[in-house]
Protein backbone atom coordinates (compact mmCIF):
# COMPACT_ATOMS: atom_id res chain seq x y z
CA UNK A 1 0.00 0.00 0.00
CA UNK A 2 2.55 2.12 0.83
CA UNK A 3 4.46 1.90 -2.76
CA UNK A 4 1.22 2.78 -4.15
CA UNK A 5 0.79 5.97 -2.34
CA UNK A 6 4.78 6.83 -2.90
CA UNK A 7 3.78 6.31 -6.47
CA UNK A 8 1.13 9.65 -6.38
CA UNK A 9 4.27 11.54 -4.69
CA UNK A 10 5.88 13.86 -7.91
CA UNK A 11 9.42 14.05 -8.09
CA UNK A 12 10.72 17.55 -8.34
CA UNK A 13 14.09 16.82 -10.55
CA UNK A 14 16.23 19.30 -8.59
CA UNK A 15 16.06 21.17 -5.12
CA UNK A 16 17.53 24.22 -5.57
CA UNK A 17 20.48 24.52 -2.61
CA UNK A 18 22.06 21.92 -0.40
CA UNK A 19 19.27 20.24 1.60
CA UNK A 20 20.67 20.80 5.40
CA UNK A 21 20.63 24.39 4.20
CA UNK A 22 17.56 24.66 3.10
CA UNK A 23 15.94 22.97 6.01
CA UNK A 24 18.39 25.36 8.65
CA UNK A 25 16.70 28.68 6.53
CA UNK A 26 13.61 26.87 7.14
CA UNK A 27 13.38 26.28 10.67
CA UNK A 28 15.10 29.66 11.43
CA UNK A 29 12.30 31.90 9.22
CA UNK A 30 9.73 29.48 10.32
CA UNK A 31 10.51 29.98 13.97
CA UNK A 32 10.38 33.82 13.84
CA UNK A 33 7.06 33.85 11.67
CA UNK A 34 5.60 31.54 14.45
CA UNK A 35 6.97 34.12 17.24
CA UNK A 36 5.18 36.93 15.30
CA UNK A 37 2.13 35.22 14.27
CA UNK A 38 1.36 33.85 17.79
CA UNK A 39 1.44 37.85 19.39
CA UNK A 40 -0.54 39.31 16.88
CA UNK A 41 -3.43 37.01 16.38
CA UNK A 42 -2.67 36.34 20.22
CA UNK A 43 -3.02 39.66 20.80
CA UNK A 44 -6.06 40.19 18.58
CA UNK A 45 -8.13 37.45 20.48
CA UNK A 46 -7.37 38.92 23.99
CA UNK A 47 -8.24 42.28 23.10
CA UNK A 48 -11.94 40.58 21.77
CA UNK A 49 -12.06 38.61 25.19
CA UNK A 50 -11.39 42.35 26.91
CA UNK A 51 -14.15 44.31 25.00
CA UNK A 52 -16.98 41.39 25.96
CA UNK A 53 -15.95 41.14 29.57
CA UNK A 54 -14.99 44.92 29.46
CA UNK A 55 -17.35 47.18 27.25
CA UNK A 56 -16.76 50.03 29.20
CA UNK A 57 -13.17 49.80 28.51
CA UNK A 58 -12.97 49.73 24.71
CA UNK A 59 -10.82 52.92 24.33
CA UNK A 60 -8.51 51.86 26.56
CA UNK A 61 -8.03 48.18 24.87
CA UNK A 62 -8.39 50.15 21.54
CA UNK A 63 -5.01 52.22 22.35
CA UNK A 64 -3.65 49.05 23.79
CA UNK A 65 -4.40 46.95 20.20
CA UNK A 66 -2.74 49.85 18.07
CA UNK A 67 0.39 47.75 16.86
CA UNK A 68 -1.79 44.75 15.68
CA UNK A 69 -2.19 45.92 12.13
CA UNK A 70 1.61 46.15 12.05
CA UNK A 71 1.80 43.08 13.27
CA UNK A 72 -0.08 41.36 10.93
CA UNK A 73 1.46 43.25 8.24
CA UNK A 74 5.14 42.14 9.06
CA UNK A 75 3.37 38.25 10.00
CA UNK A 76 2.69 38.39 6.23
CA UNK A 77 6.02 39.17 5.18
CA UNK A 78 7.87 37.00 7.37
CA UNK A 79 5.60 33.94 6.59
CA UNK A 80 6.98 33.93 2.93
CA UNK A 81 10.33 32.52 3.35
CA UNK A 82 9.30 29.59 4.72
CA UNK A 83 6.59 28.95 2.52
CA UNK A 84 9.04 29.60 -0.34
CA UNK A 85 11.57 26.63 1.44
CA UNK A 86 9.27 24.44 2.46
CA UNK A 87 8.45 24.92 -1.56
CA UNK A 88 11.71 24.23 -2.62
CA UNK A 89 12.31 21.17 0.15
CA UNK A 90 9.29 19.37 0.11
CA UNK A 91 7.77 20.54 -3.13
CA UNK A 92 6.33 17.53 -4.10
CA UNK A 93 4.47 17.25 -1.06
CA UNK A 94 3.06 20.77 -0.85
CA UNK A 95 1.91 21.23 -4.39
CA UNK A 96 0.07 18.09 -3.98
CA UNK A 97 -1.61 19.25 -0.48
CA UNK A 98 -2.41 22.67 -1.54
CA UNK A 99 -4.02 21.54 -4.76
CA UNK A 100 -5.96 19.11 -3.43
CA UNK A 101 -7.51 21.89 -1.08
CA UNK A 102 -7.42 24.67 -3.42
CA UNK A 103 -10.51 26.16 -3.09
CA UNK A 104 -9.36 27.00 0.82
CA UNK A 105 -5.81 27.39 -0.03
CA UNK A 106 -6.02 29.83 -2.29
CA UNK A 107 -8.53 32.03 -0.04
CA UNK A 108 -6.27 32.53 2.26
CA UNK A 109 -4.50 35.73 0.65
CA UNK A 110 -7.81 36.92 0.79
CA UNK A 111 -8.76 35.65 4.27
CA UNK A 112 -5.27 37.36 5.83
CA UNK A 113 -6.48 40.78 3.80
CA UNK A 114 -9.94 40.94 5.61
CA UNK A 115 -8.34 40.04 9.41
CA UNK A 116 -6.02 43.48 8.43
CA UNK A 117 -8.65 45.12 7.15
CA UNK A 118 -10.57 44.38 10.25
CA UNK A 119 -7.68 45.54 13.11
CA UNK A 120 -7.29 48.59 10.61
CA UNK A 121 -10.90 49.56 11.38
CA UNK A 122 -10.51 48.96 14.80
CA UNK A 123 -7.82 51.14 15.56
CA UNK A 124 -8.20 53.77 13.41
CA UNK A 125 -8.29 57.29 14.60
CA UNK A 126 -10.81 58.42 12.50
CA UNK A 127 -14.83 58.91 13.67
CA UNK A 128 -16.25 54.99 13.24
CA UNK A 129 -18.84 54.23 15.33
CA UNK A 130 -18.42 51.70 18.20
CA UNK A 131 -20.33 48.85 16.75
CA UNK A 132 -18.37 48.64 12.98
CA UNK A 133 -15.40 48.67 15.58
CA UNK A 134 -16.75 45.73 17.36
CA UNK A 135 -17.95 44.25 14.31
CA UNK A 136 -14.59 44.48 12.64
CA UNK A 137 -12.67 43.12 15.54
CA UNK A 138 -14.71 39.67 15.57
CA UNK A 139 -14.06 39.30 12.23
CA UNK A 140 -10.89 39.64 12.22
CA UNK A 141 -10.73 37.16 14.97
CA UNK A 142 -12.94 34.88 13.03
CA UNK A 143 -10.60 35.08 9.90
CA UNK A 144 -7.47 34.77 11.67
CA UNK A 145 -8.83 31.11 13.66
CA UNK A 146 -10.23 30.18 10.63
CA UNK A 147 -7.08 31.15 8.77
CA UNK A 148 -4.93 28.87 11.56
CA UNK A 149 -7.01 26.09 10.65
CA UNK A 150 -6.70 26.23 7.01
CA UNK A 151 -2.97 26.00 7.42
CA UNK A 152 -3.29 23.44 9.81
CA UNK A 153 -5.14 21.34 7.35
CA UNK A 154 -2.63 22.09 4.87
CA UNK A 155 -0.12 21.20 7.07
CA UNK A 156 -1.68 17.63 8.04
CA UNK A 157 -2.11 16.94 3.86
CA UNK A 158 1.58 17.66 3.31
CA UNK A 159 2.70 14.78 5.62
CA UNK A 160 -0.34 12.42 4.86
CA UNK A 161 0.52 11.14 1.26
CA UNK A 162 -2.33 8.47 1.99
CA UNK A 163 -5.12 10.76 2.12
CA UNK A 164 -4.60 11.91 -1.42
CA UNK A 165 -6.59 9.30 -2.21
CA UNK A 166 -9.66 11.21 -1.30
CA UNK A 167 -8.94 12.92 -4.32
CA UNK A 168 -11.24 10.62 -6.09
CA UNK A 169 -14.40 11.68 -4.35
CA UNK A 170 -13.73 15.26 -3.85
CA UNK A 171 -12.06 16.24 -7.02
CA UNK A 172 -13.03 20.28 -6.53
CA UNK A 173 -9.99 21.47 -4.63
CA UNK A 174 -12.26 21.34 -1.21
CA UNK A 175 -10.34 18.78 0.57
CA UNK A 176 -10.17 19.16 4.27
CA UNK A 177 -8.10 16.48 5.85
CA UNK A 178 -10.96 16.23 8.83
CA UNK A 179 -10.54 12.20 9.13
CA UNK A 180 -7.03 12.94 10.42
CA UNK A 181 -7.47 12.66 14.01
CA UNK A 182 -4.33 14.88 14.41
CA UNK A 183 -5.79 17.99 12.77
CA UNK A 184 -8.38 19.31 15.93
CA UNK A 185 -5.66 19.44 18.55
CA UNK A 186 -2.76 20.13 16.51
CA UNK A 187 -4.90 23.52 15.96
CA UNK A 188 -6.18 24.09 18.94
CA UNK A 189 -2.52 23.51 20.03
CA UNK A 190 -2.00 26.53 17.66
CA UNK A 191 -4.17 28.74 19.01
CA UNK A 192 -3.59 28.08 22.41
CA UNK A 193 -0.06 28.93 22.05
CA UNK A 194 -1.56 32.18 20.62
CA UNK A 195 -3.38 33.36 24.29
CA UNK A 196 0.56 32.25 25.92
CA UNK A 197 2.14 34.45 23.72
CA UNK A 198 -0.64 37.06 23.49
CA UNK A 199 -0.78 37.16 27.45
CA UNK A 200 2.93 38.00 27.49
CA UNK A 201 2.60 40.86 25.02
CA UNK A 202 0.63 42.29 27.02
CA UNK A 203 2.85 42.06 29.69
CA UNK A 204 6.60 43.06 28.59
CA UNK A 205 5.60 46.79 27.20
CA UNK A 206 3.42 47.05 30.26
CA UNK A 207 6.80 45.74 32.56
CA UNK A 208 8.45 48.55 30.74
CA UNK A 209 6.37 51.39 31.15
CA UNK A 210 5.82 50.59 34.74
CA UNK A 211 9.65 50.38 35.23
CA UNK A 212 9.81 53.70 33.83
CA UNK A 213 7.00 55.12 35.36
CA UNK A 214 8.55 54.11 38.83
CA UNK A 215 12.03 55.94 38.09
CA UNK A 216 10.20 59.13 37.30
CA UNK A 217 7.97 59.06 40.29
CA UNK A 218 4.79 58.72 38.37
CA UNK A 219 1.25 59.21 40.45
CA UNK A 220 0.46 55.68 41.87
CA UNK A 221 -2.20 55.29 40.43
CA UNK A 222 -1.00 55.90 37.09
CA UNK A 223 1.47 52.88 37.99
CA UNK A 224 -1.37 50.92 38.86
CA UNK A 225 -2.93 50.74 35.42
CA UNK A 226 0.35 49.50 33.70
CA UNK A 227 0.44 47.00 36.97
CA UNK A 228 -3.38 45.35 36.37
CA UNK A 229 -2.26 45.48 32.85
CA UNK A 230 1.02 43.25 33.60
CA UNK A 231 -0.93 41.17 35.79
CA UNK A 232 -3.55 40.53 33.30
CA UNK A 233 -1.05 39.31 31.04
CA UNK A 234 0.73 36.87 33.02
CA UNK A 235 -2.56 35.66 33.75
CA UNK A 236 -3.10 34.96 30.19
CA UNK A 237 0.04 33.15 29.87
CA UNK A 238 -0.33 31.18 32.99
CA UNK A 239 -3.58 30.03 32.08
CA UNK A 240 -2.75 29.01 28.37
CA UNK A 241 0.58 27.45 29.36
CA UNK A 242 -1.38 25.44 31.60
CA UNK A 243 -4.42 24.71 29.05
CA UNK A 244 -1.94 23.14 27.14
CA UNK A 245 -1.45 19.72 29.20
CA UNK A 246 -4.45 18.17 28.29
CA UNK A 247 -4.58 19.65 24.78
CA UNK A 248 -0.70 18.29 24.27
CA UNK A 249 -1.23 14.68 25.21
CA UNK A 250 -4.67 14.52 23.20
CA UNK A 251 -1.86 15.75 20.23
CA UNK A 252 0.37 13.20 21.01
CA UNK A 253 -1.97 10.22 21.44
CA UNK A 254 -3.63 11.41 18.24
CA UNK A 255 -0.33 10.66 16.24
CA UNK A 256 0.60 7.17 14.59
CA UNK A 257 2.08 4.61 17.23
CA UNK A 258 5.44 4.50 15.75
CA UNK A 259 5.81 8.60 15.15
CA UNK A 260 4.21 8.80 18.93
CA UNK A 261 7.06 5.90 19.98
CA UNK A 262 9.72 8.77 18.63
CA UNK A 263 8.57 10.78 21.08
CA UNK A 264 8.71 8.45 24.04
CA UNK A 265 11.91 7.14 24.32
CA UNK A 266 12.12 5.74 20.45
CA UNK A 267 14.32 8.53 19.33
CA UNK A 268 16.83 10.77 21.49
CA UNK A 269 16.63 13.82 19.34
CA UNK A 270 12.52 13.07 19.10
CA UNK A 271 12.32 12.69 23.14
CA UNK A 272 15.27 14.85 23.62
CA UNK A 273 13.44 18.15 22.00
CA UNK A 274 10.11 17.22 23.93
CA UNK A 275 11.64 17.02 27.17
CA UNK A 276 13.29 20.04 26.54
CA UNK A 277 10.18 21.48 25.68
CA UNK A 278 8.02 20.68 28.75
CA UNK A 279 11.24 21.88 30.77
CA UNK A 280 10.89 25.21 29.10
CA UNK A 281 7.30 25.82 29.45
CA UNK A 282 7.38 24.39 33.18
CA UNK A 283 10.32 26.94 33.67
CA UNK A 284 8.10 29.48 31.98
CA UNK A 285 4.81 29.03 34.45
CA UNK A 286 7.44 29.32 37.36
CA UNK A 287 8.84 32.31 36.00
CA UNK A 288 5.83 34.00 35.13
CA UNK A 289 4.32 33.26 38.51
CA UNK A 290 7.23 35.00 39.98
CA UNK A 291 7.01 38.15 37.59
CA UNK A 292 10.21 37.14 35.73
CA UNK A 293 9.45 38.89 32.66
CA UNK A 294 12.98 38.36 30.64
CA UNK A 295 13.17 34.96 31.77
CA UNK A 296 9.63 34.19 30.64
CA UNK A 297 10.28 35.84 27.34
CA UNK A 298 13.42 33.44 27.23
CA UNK A 299 12.20 30.49 28.39
CA UNK A 300 9.01 30.46 25.92
CA UNK A 301 11.07 31.50 22.92
CA UNK A 302 13.09 28.28 23.64
CA UNK A 303 9.62 26.49 24.22
CA UNK A 304 8.88 27.51 20.65
CA UNK A 305 11.81 26.71 19.07
CA UNK A 306 11.60 22.73 20.82
CA UNK A 307 8.00 22.73 19.28
CA UNK A 308 9.40 23.85 15.67
CA UNK A 309 12.34 21.18 15.57
CA UNK A 310 9.31 18.61 17.20
CA UNK A 311 6.75 19.27 13.95
CA UNK A 312 9.62 19.06 11.94
CA UNK A 313 11.21 15.66 13.00
CA UNK A 314 7.43 14.06 12.81
CA UNK A 315 6.84 15.31 9.71
CA UNK A 316 10.27 13.75 8.53
CA UNK A 317 9.45 10.87 10.21
CA UNK A 318 5.87 10.84 8.41
CA UNK A 319 6.98 11.01 4.50
CA UNK A 320 10.75 8.76 4.84
CA UNK A 321 8.33 5.87 3.80
CA UNK A 322 7.72 8.15 0.66
CA UNK A 323 11.15 9.72 -0.44
CA UNK A 324 12.51 12.92 0.06
CA UNK A 325 10.54 14.30 -3.25
CA UNK A 326 13.12 15.66 -4.80
CA UNK A 327 17.14 15.59 -5.18
CA UNK A 328 20.11 17.94 -5.13
CA UNK A 329 22.29 17.92 -8.05
CA UNK A 330 24.82 20.12 -6.51
CA UNK A 331 23.88 23.70 -7.82
CA UNK A 332 23.54 26.06 -5.13
CA UNK A 333 23.22 29.39 -7.45
CA UNK A 334 19.62 29.93 -6.27
CA UNK A 335 20.74 29.63 -2.52
CA UNK A 336 23.76 32.14 -2.61
CA UNK A 337 21.56 34.47 -4.60
CA UNK A 338 19.01 34.31 -2.12
CA UNK A 339 21.18 34.89 0.71
CA UNK A 340 22.94 37.83 -1.20
CA UNK A 341 19.48 39.58 -1.92
CA UNK A 342 18.49 39.03 1.87
CA UNK A 343 21.43 40.45 3.17
CA UNK A 344 21.11 43.56 1.11
CA UNK A 345 17.65 44.02 1.64
CA UNK A 346 18.26 44.10 5.28
CA UNK A 347 20.97 46.56 4.88
CA UNK A 348 18.75 48.72 3.37
CA UNK A 349 15.66 48.38 5.90
CA UNK A 350 17.82 49.21 8.37
CA UNK A 351 19.13 52.06 6.80
CA UNK A 352 15.60 52.83 6.10
CA UNK A 353 14.64 52.73 9.77
CA UNK A 354 17.20 54.74 10.56
CA UNK A 355 16.08 57.83 8.52
CA UNK A 356 12.88 57.62 9.52
CA UNK A 357 13.77 57.58 13.33
CA UNK A 358 15.99 60.76 12.85
CA UNK A 359 13.48 62.36 10.84
CA UNK A 360 10.76 61.51 13.31
CA UNK A 361 13.00 62.92 16.24
CA UNK A 362 13.73 66.07 14.19
CA UNK A 363 10.27 66.72 13.92
CA UNK A 364 9.40 66.58 17.72
CA UNK A 365 12.18 68.73 18.58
Amino acid sequence: MTAEIAALVPQIPDIPGPPGRMAALLFVTFVLHLLLMNAVVGGTLITLVNLIRKPGEAESGRRYAAPLPKGMALVVNLGIPPLLFIQALRGSYFYSASQLSAFFWLGVPFVVMFAYYGLYIYTSHGEVREGIRRTALATAAVLLLGNAFLFVNNATLIQSPGAWTAYAREAGGTLLNLSDPEIWPRWLHVIISCFAVGGLCFALPAWIKLRNLARSDAPLPKQQVWLDRMQEGYRWYIGATLCQIPVGLWFLFSLPAPQRLLFMGGSAPASGLLIAALTCAGAGLITAARRMIGLTVGLTVGTVVCMAGLRSLLRASLLEPYGPGGTFSGHGGPIWLFLGSALVTGIVVYRLCLLYRKAHSEESV
